[in-house]
């Protein structure tokens, strides 16, 4: 059953499923399983949706290939608008702050490049575009002997496609929901 005591992926390591009930979740298991997931934290400037399927492994490549069930989730939802669009403003007045001196513009090169972005989406938010957030979601289950082949080809093969993930502790039951 769940423990509201105990850190979800100590509950759901073991693989299996979990069931709804109106008593709470029941997690259905399988001995000698384990169970990680992660978030994609960095994605390549050129990604877009299409290049998904090169995360399910590689053909030809043994030591990309995943030795265990997988799930990938790409999850996308309407943020609230007025909240980003503050945020956004609030990003780019700070930034423009710090433009004027040329320290900062020493230091941080990019923002030039972040001051164009931030007024790039602020102006297609006024012309009636919406803002979106994204979420790349990866999990992996597997046997003792197997899970450590299979999470060790699993970044390597996002690290080859440019994507950078980080293992997800404390959030599990709200990713795995989400998926």
């Amino acid at each position: 059953k769940y423990s509201d005591k105990l850190l979800i992926n100590e509950q759901i390591q073991t693989g299996g499923g979990i069931e709804v009930c109106p008593s709470g979740c029941v997690f259905r298991s399988e001995e000698n399983m384990l169970f990680k997931m992660f978030q994609v934290t960095d994605i390549p400037g050129n990604w877009s949706i299409f290049d998904n399927p090169q995360l399910v492994g590689d053909n030809v490549d043994d030591s990309y290939r995943l030795q265990t069930p997988f799930f990938v989730h790409y999850g996308i939802s309407y943020a609230a608008q007025s909240r980003v669009k503050s945020s956004l403003m609030s990003k780019e007045l700070l930034i423009k702050n710090q433009l004027r001196s040329l320290s900062f513009l020493k230091k941080s090169p990019k923002m030039l490049e972040e001051s164009a972005e931030y007024n790039y989406a602020l102006r297609k938010y006024e012309e009636g575009e919406k803002f979106v957030t994204t979420r790349l979601n990866v999990g992996i289950w597997g046997s003792l002997e197997r899970f450590q082949d299979s999470y060790s080809a699993l970044v390597a093969l996002y690290r080859k496609n440019g994507l950078k993930l980080k293992e997800t502790t404390f959030i599990h039951f709200d990713d795995f929901l989400r998926s």
